[in-house]
């Protein structure tokens, strides 16, 4: 759009604000003017012609100007808004043109009513004038014009404005009196604007009317007098507010609208600019939800039932519980639930007022209410010449306050929001060469708006990717107008969805009549076809057109009976998974396994297969290898199947724990290797150090599951074991290595398996943060750890494998390299290199590798790998402080993990035996974080202490190294929890029950 038309449109906005600003600045002033005009109790609608094109109303913006209000003031106090008026004031020239020239057309607008008024308009002016109630709308050209005409209504506040408002448009100089037309009594105007051209006012019933032309209104006038007429029908014949389309979304009183919009299918805005013809395409395209009726209307209701929900004049639909918008037979459904803002406020409230309790805001409040150690704070920290004054000093506070309630009410919103429907599934289809295929949809509840919006949009996508040069013929034989576009629309009973074309795409791929197998690029993106389908008030995306059919089906009314298709909740598998966690859930999550996998790596394996087939006689060796592999596959997957569906739940009450629970084919027992062991109690928390924070572990046989893996590898392989051995693939890598990784390690594994993440020690001498070195040490002390048949073994293979990496880091000693460089004075670049040390701590055998890693000059980085074995289970870790803990600790003692849960938790917060568990405690980050944050202390001294030219005084050096060190702490407090979070696992039966409980710890 030219500047000039922007301009326009500004200078129209403007000149209505302005003539409805000095009425209601009349009004407030008490000017004595008689009132000749009596206000009239009409609706908008009322006074619209019933061929309006386009239409939109607007009541209570005053109301909700005035909250904006309270903050605009608030913001007026503070130091960033003085800054702002005063750089605005100093140099407009930064300021873009576009923004530049509109600005001026407002001020000159504001003169022009200064003068004409002897006041200026104020915002507040602007919103209590139209925010109150206020109609703008689009009518159909005067007979002989050529373009849509512009109307506005407004209903002016008090008795005395219209009348106001008359008197002074009578004596302003620009504006002329008007003819009265014969079918009211009411005074128009008339202002040649050279902007805008012929502007036309009238004022009569307690509004202000505006229009571009007077046949608009001078009819909107004939519509008041009617309705003001005691003896007459009341409402005017031939109105807006009798058609059937905007009845259907209006409340029955029209003083509880909040907002409406109406907008027809005949408008062509391209009759009043050429440049509108694109959203003209865009008004037809919207109707696709609405195809029968000649127009579509939303409104939002302020009071009575429904109020503030947007209501449509095209039905969405009453969207279904998910278990009968899904189908049955999914591998996976996950599902978030909306709760009411009530619940979820109840839920989290404590939370949230427990933080907002925390000494870290009480000090901060303190601070801001002594103004001289707030001026002392800034004037020691910015320096004098950035011009801070003591105006903008004693702002400050105000920013600071300002900000808090922000951060407030921006927690509270987004914490307190009810989170919309949403649900994703997947489920493996039948392809046709005989595969299957995984699909997925993603869906979620959207309203009339939503809905329209993404219609609107889809169709506009439609229409641009239409290629009419391709038609089709009819069946017929004729030409069939088809556009042949990517996409193709279809309307279902129920439903409406847009799909990809499959047959365009057969077309531009040249596989027009190919059985689209998994060697061409259809048969591999079939499960990736995407789709959208708007049915009963959702949205779904689906990746696959099976999905996509069948969610179609069952929003299909017509499919009734023993024919129809099946949903989720018919499913009894998923219906058994339900039944096992309780009600009231936020998140639902639910998943077979064996299923899942299929579906997820289906597409994959037809690749596979087929290219064993195509290489097979180039390349027979490899081609028996992924045959059995494949083979090897769908034996875990029934390993895997043993599990017949895993349904896990969460929920918004923090004292209500998250639930996991896996339910066992009883049937299947003996299938395959017993992969998971029995609950038992767990060792590795007795041996870890009291600083852990973070654990999880699971009792596991992967030796079991090694062997029998290799076995059903084997089976498959032509010869089996000796067929293997004689003409298998061979790895590049040397035997004794491979026998440590799977002999010793893989198969030799039984028991524990998991891992630790631990708060290291920093020794004195790096408590500075002065170099790598330093911050090396403070890095959490991560702990891998696994138990074995024969620990003996596992350690000589860790041991094997580390020698090794050894030998190949070091080609040469790195002793030998290091004291050659120190004796050639540091010339040249310092080698790297490593260190391993084998021996025992204690009577526990253990090894380090250490790297040295050059950062400048003599200076190394040395970060460590440590290994220790003790008591059956191997510890890597690489922190020093925790290998070093570990193997001193006495089991369950002082000291260890296991005796600070004891001291912390509450009895009984742990189960004496479980197969898996997981430990976590927040406040481990942050205890992490801390030693990296008091080690940039220092460095944050020049930024509290940059306003000093010089070198500050020692006792303020002192302060405000105090200072940050205080802050940090009640930062670090702020988010504290106090509390461990708790998972284990126990098999019950056929079932497996996991638990997530935030336990508060007992000091708070």
């Amino acid at each position: 759009m030219r500047t000039g038309a922007v301009l326009g449109a500004v200078g129209l906005v403007v000149a209505l604000g302005v003539a409805g600003g000095a009425a209601f600045y009349l009004h407030r002033t008490g000017a004595a003017v008689q009132r000749a005009v009596d206000p009239v109790g009409v609706a908008a609608p009322d006074l619209y012609p019933a061929d309006t094109l386009a239409f939109l109303a607007v009541h209570g913006l005053d109301r909700s100007y005035a909250s904006a209000e309270a903050w605009w003031r608030k913001f007026e106090g503070t130091a960033a808004f003085l800054a702002l008026r005063r750089a605005w004031e100093g140099d407009r020239k930064q300021v873009p043109p576009v923004v530049s020239e509109n600005l001026a057309a407002i001020e000159k607008e504001m003169a022009r009513a200064e003068a004409r008024f002897g006041s200026r308009p104020t915002t507040r002016d602007f919103f209590e004038t139209y925010g109150r109630y206020t109609a703008v709308g689009l009518v159909p050209p005067e007979p002989g014009g050529s373009r849509p005409r512009l109307l506005a209504v407004v209903r002016l506040p008090g008795e005395g404005a219209a009348t106001a408002l008359r008197s002074h448009l009578e004596k302003a100089p620009e504006v002329r009196r008007g003819e009265t037309a014969a079918g009211h009594a009411y005074p128009v105007f008339t202002e040649e604007r050279a902007d805008l051209g012929p502007v036309h006012y009238g004022v009569g019933g307690g509004f202000l009317f505006l229009s571009d032309a007077a046949g608009p209104l001078d009819a909107a006038l004939d519509r008041l007098a009617v309705a003001a007429d005691p003896k007459g029908p009341g409402r005017p014949a031939g109105a807006l507010s009798e058609d059937p389309i905007l009845k259907r979304v209006t409340p029955a009183r029209w003083e509880d609208l909040r907002v409406a919009v109406y907008l027809k299918r005949a408008i062509k805005l391209s009759s009043w600019s050429p440049g509108l013809e694109a959203l003209d395409r865009v008004v037809e395209e919207a109707f696709v939800l609405a195809p029968q009726d000649p127009a579509v209307a939303f409104a939002v209701n302020g009071s009575g039932d429904g109020a503030g929900r947007l209501r449509s004049s095209f039905a969405i639909g009453v969207p279904k519980p998910w278990t009968e918008a899904l189908p049955a037979g999914l591998a996976q459904f996950q599902l978030q639930v909306p709760l009411p803002e009530t619940t979820i406020r109840k839920a989290l409230e404590p939370g949230l007022s427990r933080f907002l309790g925390k000494a870290l805001w009480k000090e901060a409040e303190a601070l801001l209410a002594d103004p001289a150690r707030v001026k002392r704070l800034l004037r020691e920290a910015i320096p004098a010449e950035a011009g801070l004054d003591d105006e903008l000093v004693a702002r400050v506070p105000n920013d600071l306050r300002l900000l808090g309630e922000l951060a407030r009410g921006a927690a509270e919103s987004v914490l307190y929001a009810p989170a919309s429907g949403f649900a994703m599934a997947v489920k493996a289809y039948p392809a046709p060469d005989g595969s299957r295929s995984g699909e997925t949809v993603y869906a979620l509840d959207a309203g009339p708006d939503v809905v329209f919006v993404v219609a609107t949009l889809l169709e506009g996508l439609r229409a641009q990717l239409a290629d009419r040069s391709l038609p089709r013929a009819a069946p017929g034989g004729g030409a069939l107008e088809d556009s042949n576009s990517w996409i193709v629309r279809e309307s279902r009973p129920g439903a409406l969805l847009w799909r990809a074309n499959m047959e365009r795409m057969r077309e531009e791929l040249g596989e027009k009549g190919k059985p689209g197998g998994p060697d061409t690029p259809m048969g591999f993106l079939r499960e990736y076809i995407p789709g959208v389908l708007l049915a009963g008030g959702r949205l779904y995306f689906c990746l696959g057109p099976g999905i996509l059919e069948e969610i179609a089906r069952l929003h299909d009314p017509s499919l009734a009976g023993p024919g129809a298709p099946a949903p989720l909740s018919s499913d009894p598998v998923f219906a058994e998974a339900l039944k096992a966690v309780p009600e009231g859930f936020q998140t639902l999550d639910y998943t077979r396994p064996a299923e899942w996998l299929e579906a997820i790596s289906a597409g994959y394996r037809s690749v596979l297969e087929s290219a064993a087939g195509s290489f097979g006689s180039r390349n027979p060796q490899e081609a028996e290898t992924l045959r059995a592999v494949l083979g090897t596959a769908d034996e875990v997957l029934r390993w895997v199947g043993r599990t017949r569906c895993e349904v896990s739940a969460t929920y918004v009450e923090p004292e209500r724990p998250s639930i996991r629970v896996s339910l066992l084919d009883p049937a299947a027992a003996g299938r395959g290797p017993e992969l998971e062991l029995a609950a038992a109690p767990s060792k590795a928390p007795g041996l870890l150090p009291a600083e852990t924070w973070g654990l999880t572990l699971v009792r596991l046989d992967l030796g079991a599951a090694v062997a029998a893996v290799r076995e059903a590898f084997l089976k498959r392989w032509p010869g089996g074991e000796a067929g293997w051995k004689k003409e298998g693939v061979r790895l590049d890598a040397d035997p004794a290595l491979v026998d440590a990784v799977v002999e010793r390690l893989l198969k030799n594994q039984r028991g524990e398996l998991g891992i630790a993440v631990a708060l290291p020690k920093v020794p004195p001498e790096s408590r500075e943060l002065r170099g790598p070195q330093d911050a090396i040490v403070r890095a959490p002390g991560i702990v891998l750890f696994a138990e074995f048949r024969d620990a003996d073994a596992a350690f000589a293979a860790v041991r094997l494998l580390l020698e090794r990496l050894q030998a190949d880091l070091n080609p040469r000693p790195f002793e030998e390299r290091h004291r050659v460089f120190l004796r050639s004075g540091g010339r040249g670049e310092p080698p790297a290199g490593s260190m391993l040390t084998v021996g025992t701590v204690g009577p526990h055998p253990a090894l380090a590798l250490d790297l040295y890693l050059p950062v400048g000059g003599t200076e190394y980085a040395v970060p460590s790998l440590c290994v220790l074995e003790r008591d059956g289970l191997l510890f890597l870790t690489n922190s020093v402080g925790t290998f070093q803990a570990i193997a001193a600790a006495q089991p369950g003692a002082e000291g260890t993990l296991a005796a600070r849960l004891a001291a912390e938790l509450p009895a009984g917060s742990l189960p004496g035996a479980t197969s898996r568990l997981t430990l976590l405690r927040t406040d481990g980050f942050l205890a992490e974080a801390r030693l990296y944050l008091e080690a940039l202390v220092p460095m944050a001294l020049g930024f509290s202490l940059g306003g000093y030219s010089e070198r500050p005084p020692e006792e303020r050096i002192q302060a405000h190294e105090r200072g940050w060190t205080r802050f940090l702490d009640l930062l670090l407090d702020a988010c504290s929890t106090s509390s461990w979070g708790v998972g284990a696992s126990v098999q019950e039966g056929d079932r497996v029950r996991s638990t997530w409980l935030s336990i508060p710890d007992r000091k708070r």
